[in-house]
Order: structure tokens, then C-alpha cells, then sequence
């Protein structure tokens, strides 16, 4: 029973995830590239510096 309940805690848990990130997925995107954007940015401007 205890095994039962924890499981279907866990399985909300899982939806909840599902939804929220399902919800804000534009959002990680957005920052994830910004992020990536500003990383090539240092590596080219360290590259033209080191050449």
C-alpha cells in the first residue's frame, strides 16, 4: 500500500515536470541559447585576440 501511494506520488511528480516544463519550454530555449550565444561570442573574441 505504501509502495502504491508513493508511487502514484511520483507519477504526479512526473506530471507536474512534464507540465511545467511543457509550460516554460520557450523560456529554457530562449535562455539556453542566449547563454550558448554569449559562450561562442568569448571564443571568438579570445580567438582573434590569440591570433
Amino acid at each position: 500500500m505504501l509502495f502504491e501511494s508513493r508511487l502514484s506520488l511520483f507519477q504526479q511528480l512526473c506530471n507536474y515536470i512534464f507540465f511545467w516544463v511543457s509550460q516554460n519550454i520557450f523560456d529554457i530555449h530562449c535562455i539556453a541559447i542566449t547563454q550558448l550565444f554569449d559562450q561562442i561570442l568569448e571564443f571568438l573574441s579570445a580567438f582573434t585576440t590569440f591570433i
